[in-house]
């Protein structure tokens, strides 16, 4: 690549269904100020990352794995920015601090985009330093919820609707008990990648494993009996990307009114639904803020593993008998029974989101990441040295790949299509009255790799 004297911004993705979108708005908006982005899976872009000039890498995570990663691509004249994607959704703050803050990591960071004020807060406690590169912007994902980008799923939801007819949607979060391989296997990784360094961490993992066996071992009982309290409704089960979707078939196999799919993003079968049912999951915020009926299934309960965000937007029921009244009243009626406290609901999301109305995230960061590309440049040391940063990221790239399988790969990210890219873009366009001259190309050399850019910026 020699672009020379461009700003090129470069947007990794790991799980497609649920970056794909957001990612996509973003290296629009970054486009539109006159950036080349590029969108690309994950490990591919670390793999070919080199042969671009220098530019700004956003990464979604500052794990103490990924010190290495940032400290290679610094040398290499990139700048770094971040967000924590899990940093909405985590149900011990000292024990998220731990895993997924690294000081280490967050050293090579130039700004940290956090999804609220209470992350930020969280954030500060672990790195008194960070409030100087920390924004509050929100995430470009939720920037999908709101108008006028959420109509962009109103043709897909009613294509659902029309397959399923009258259907309660029930996320799962339950990965570190129903994970892909086995909670041994992500132990042993997390171990590897410095999440967990001590004893009671790990105790503190099996802990948490176990207490999320209950809830998956629940909510396999749960709904079974939806599925006979709720003859007439569809019962579908959306595992998480990194569980075992095949031990869901196996657990609710036989009635005919319940599907386990994970096909396509989230929004569009959340404003399909009739209600979302779930445990501490993302998709409770996210339904909330759709203005869909979100209910949390709690149980059991623990003030150490559940997570007060998702579930305190929801309305809580601890049995079938509760939730299948609630759903039976949503089913025949559009609404909640009890619906009293969404102004208290709302302002618990404000709190954690900074993006539900105002300026969207996608703005607020490439507002930022302009000036991040103004700041003194980096040395990158020369071809030599690029050459021999490039091997270590290749080198990174194999090991980690000897360790994880094709099938959970595919499942995470089975590719990306130019056409896919151009028709989400077309509606961006669409729906908003932006983006007129932005255009997408593949990468050369790249599978998954698409440059977004402005016409006359090409």
């Amino acid at each position: 690549m020699n672009e020379q004297g461009s700003r090129f911004v470069f947007l990794p993705m790991e799980t497609k269904n649920r970056e794909f979108h957001g990612k996509l708005l973003l290296s629009c908006v970054a486009a539109e100020a006159g950036f080349r982005a590029i969108l690309c899976e994950q490990q591919e872009l670390r793999r070919l990352v080199h042969r671009f000039p220098p530019g700004i890498y956003v990464d979604k995570s500052v794990v103490a794995s990924k010190a290495g990663l940032f400290r290679d691509l610094r040398r290499m004249g990139h700048r770094v920015v971040a967000w924590c994607e899990e940093g909405l959704v985590y149900r011990n703050r000292d024990m998220y601090l731990r895993q997924r803050i690294a000081p280490e990591t967050f050293e090579y960071v130039d700004r940290f985009f956090t999804w609220g004020s209470a992350q930020a807060a969280d954030v500060a406690t672990k790195i008194p330093e960070a409030p100087l590169k920390t924004l509050a912007t929100g995430n470009p994902r939720f920037d999908l919820l709101r108008k006028p980008f959420r109509t962009l799923y109103e043709t897909e939801a009613e294509r659902l609707h029309r397959q399923h007819g009258s259907f309660v949607l029930i996320n799962t979060n339950f990965s570190r008990y129903n994970h892909f391989y086995s909670p041994e296997y992500q132990l042993q990784r997390w171990k590897k990648r410095g999440r967990i360094r001590t004893p009671e961490d790990e105790q503190f993992f099996w802990d948490w494993s176990g207490y999320i066996g209950k809830l998956f071992h629940s909510f396999v009982d749960m709904t079974r009996e939806l599925s006979q309290r709720l003859p007439d409704v569809t019962i579908v089960v959306r595992p998480h990307p990194s569980e075992n979707h095949d031990r869901w078939k196996e657990a609710v196999a036989g009635p005919a009114n319940v599907m386990v799919c994970h096909e396509g993003p989230v929004i569009p079968w959340i404003m399909a639904s009739r209600a979302l049912v779930h445990n501490s999951c993302t998709t409770g915020v996210e339904a909330f803020l759709l203005g869909r009926p979100v209910v949390a299934y709690m149980p059991v309960t623990s003030s150490t593993f559940d997570d007060r965000v998702p579930n305190g937007v929801s309305l809580k029921v601890t049995s079938v008998d509760e939730l299948a009244t609630v759903l039976r009243c949503i089913v025949d009626t559009g609404a909640e029974p009890e619906a009293a406290d969404l102004a208290a609901r709302r302002a618990l999301a404000g709190e954690y989101v900074a993006n539900m109305d105002g300026e969207f995230a996608c703005d607020r960061i490439v507002a930022e990441l302009l000036r991040v590309s103004d700041l003194p440049g980096l040395e990158s040391g020369g071809a030599g040295s690029r050459l021999r940063l490039a091997v270590s990221l290749w080198w990174r790239r194999l090991r980690r790949a000897v360790r994880r399988s094709r099938s959970h790969s595919k499942q995470k990210f089975p590719g990306l299509t130019l056409q896919e890219v151009e028709e989400a873009v077309a509606a961006f366009r669409r729906v908003s009255n932006r983006f007129a001259g932005v255009t997408a190309i593949p990468v050369p050399g790249m599978q998954n790799g698409f440059q977004l850019t402005q016409k006359g910026n090409s």
